[in-house]
Parts: structure tokens; C-alpha cells; sequence
């Protein structure tokens, strides 16, 4: 009894396992069928972007979103904003980033057949990468509804265009119409300009002569220039090496006068306190010169008194000389007479006040 339960128990477990394989086989079949039908890699990295627009325009979640065409991700969610505007959420393959700039616009597009899509457009390289959880611009594509709008301006210019062309055909089938008018000119015009044309073939050879002569000028003008684009590189050669001698020159005048400066510096500093002391030695003078000034009226009377006194010492050295102690000129010892040949230069001698 107890071996059949056990069997019993192996064989229950032996059908669930080989249940639960056929299961598993089934999932994996299935996803590989799945795999198969989509473009989307579960596995590859993914990053979102949101827009907001006025209407959903049948709009759902899992509408797929296009990058110039090529699927790349698919809606998300949509939901109403604060503002009352429909906030998209797409989600969109990573690898695409790089072509996603923010100048990039999210396009609507409604084909005449099948579900409305969403198509980004490529972004210029100069403009910046939209980061994950940025805002993209959202723009509507035409559709058939607008052209629908557009079609009665399209068929009133079409109107105005037909009766234009029945305007110009009435006035070709007329006879004095302004187009036989225009067809008179043009055959005026014509037999002007056949008549010019055997005048110049009758002064074909002056003008032969005029066109030889030209091309001689011509010739003449090639051969000048051609002087020219030879002569004019050595001649601004010249000039060029000329003005870099010249500019060396005043360089090297521009030294020489540096260093001028810089030894005269010392000297300019000397000559300031040179200055500074002739200030000085003015200022000297000029408070002398006010002194002179002040006593300039004594000057008169202090030397009328110094001749006065010289006179008084002259008459007194005179009556010195001739006095009797230094004897008088009637002696005739010339002992005695010794004293009177006493010059008049002595120092003189103090006098008592009499």
C-alpha cells in the first residue's frame, strides 16, 4: 500500500513538472513571435520626453513616435495639465539621443489610411542635446481636413487663371488685336535688323580694320599687364624692405633717444637742486637788495663825511710832517732833517680830542 502511494505521489509531481515545462515552453515561443513582429529590444536603453498640445487628435497610449520617419519609441501616457492641455510622455530609444537637438519639433501626423503617429525631426548640430524629462516642441502636420480648407482659394485662382487664358485667346483671334500689333513690331524689328546687317556686310572691310585694330590694343593692354604682374612684386619688394630699414632706423633712433633719457635722468635731478639753491641764493639778493634799499638815502651823507674826514687827516698828517718834533725843511743837518722824508703813507697815529 504504501509503495503504491508513493508511486502515485512521483507520478502527480512527474505531470506537474512536465506541465509547467510545456508552459514555459509556450511563454518563450510566444515571446520569440513577439520578438520577431516588433522593432522594440526590451533591452535596449530608454529615456523619456514630454510635449503639451491643445488636442489629442485621436491620440492613445503605445502611438508610435518617429525620428524622420524610422521608429524609435512609443507614447506613454497622456494626461490633463493644470492649464487644461494634453502633457504627452514618449519614450523613445537612447541611442537616438544625439539627433535629438532643442530645436527638434514633434510633428502630428494623420494619414489618410490607418492610425495618427508622431514624427520627430532631426536638430541641428549647433543647437544642445535634449537631456531625458526635457520639453519638445510640438507642431501639427498637415492633414487632409486642411487641405480640404485650402481647396475653394485653390480653385478660385484656378478660376481667375481660366479666364485670363479666355481673355488672351479672344484678343490673338482679334485682327487688330494688341498680339497682331505685337507680331508687326516684331517683323519691323526684323527688317530693321536685316537692313543693319547688309550695311555692315557693305563696310565690311573698315570694320575688319576697326576690329584688327582693336585686338591690337588688346594685345598691347595683355603685354602691359603682363609687365606689370612681372615689375610690380620686385618694385614692392623694394618699398617693403625700404620701410622695414626705415622702421629699423627709427627703432634704433627710438633706443638712442631712450638712453639719452636715462642719462639725463641723474643730471635732471642735479640741475633741480641747482635750481632749487639759485632760488635760494635769489631770494638772498632780493632781501639784500630791500636792506640796500632802505639805507640807500644815508649812503650820500656817510660819504661826505668820510671825505671830510680824509681831508681833516690829510691836513693833520701835513701838520704831522711839519711839526717840530718831526722836524722842518730849514735844517740843514741832515741828522736832523731825517724825520721830514717820513712818507705820507704812515699808519696815523691816534689824536687826542682837543
Amino acid at each position: 500500500m504504501s509503495d503504491l502511494l508513493s508511486w502515485r505521489n512521483r507520478d502527480r509531481r512527474f505531470k506537474q513538472s512536465v506541465t509547467l515545462f510545456i508552459f514555459i515552453s509556450m511563454l518563450l515561443v510566444l515571446g520569440m513571435i513577439w520578438l520577431g513582429h516588433t522593432t522594440d529590444n526590451p533591452f535596449d536603453a530608454k529615456y523619456n520626453l514630454h510635449s503639451e498640445l491643445a488636442h489629442g487628435e485621436t491620440l492613445k497610449i503605445d502611438t508610435p513616435v518617429t525620428l524622420a520617419g524610422i521608429l524609435i519609441g512609443r507614447i506613454t501616457n497622456l494626461q490633463f495639465t493644470s492649464e487644461n492641455k494634453i502633457r504627452i510622455t514618449i519614450r523613445v530609444l537612447k541611442k537616438h539621443m544625439q539627433r535629438i537637438r532643442a530645436d527638434s519639433v514633434l510633428t502630428l501626423v494623420k494619414p489618410m489610411v490607418g492610425n495618427a503617429s508622431l514624427d520627430i525631426s532631426l536638430g541641428s548640430p549647433s543647437h544642445a542635446i535634449l537631456q531625458p524629462e526635457q520639453q519638445i516642441a510640438f507642431g501639427r502636420g498637415s492633414d487632409l481636413t486642411d487641405m480640404l480648407s485650402q481647396l475653394p482659394a485653390i480653385l478660385e485662382h484656378v478660376e481667375k487663371v481660366a479666364a485670363n487664358i479666355r481673355n488672351l485667346t479672344s484678343q490673338l483671334l482679334e485682327v487688330q488685336g494688341p498680339f497682331q500689333q505685337t507680331l508687326s513690331q516684331a517683323n519691323a524689328t526684323l527688317s530693321e535688323t536685316s537692313q543693319l546687317g547688309r550695311t555692315v556686310n557693305q563696310k565690311g572691310p573698315n570694320l575688319q580694320h576697326t576690329i584688327d585694330h582693336l585686338e591690337s590694343l588688346a594685345r598691347d593692354a595683355s603685354g602691359l599687364m603682363q609687365q606689370l604682374r612681372q615689375t610690380t612684386p620686385p618694385m614692392m619688394n623694394g618699398l617693403q624692405q625700404s620701410a622695414n630699414r626705415s622702421l629699423q632706423q627709427v627703432d634704433q633712433t627710438v633706443a638712442e633717444m631712450h638712453t639719452l633719457l636715462k642719462q639725463l635722468h641723474p643730471l635732471i635731478g642735479q640741475v633741480q637742486g641747482v635750481l632749487r639753491h639759485t632760488d635760494q641764493i635769489a631770494m638772498d639778493i632780493a632781501k639784500v637788495t630791500a636792506q640796500l634799499g632802505q639805507i640807500s638815502p644815508e649812503i650820500p651823507v656817510l660819504l661826505y663825511q668820510g671825505q671830510e674826514t680824509m681831508r681833516e687827516a690829510e691836513t693833520l698828517m701835513h701838520n704831522v710832517n711839519h711839526s717840530i718834533l718831526f722836524g722842518s725843511s730849514t735844517l740843514s743837518d741832515p741828522a736832523q732833517g731825517r724825520l721830514s722824508e717820513t712818507p705820507r703813507d704812515l699808519p696815523m697815529l691816534p689824536v687826542a680830542a682837543p
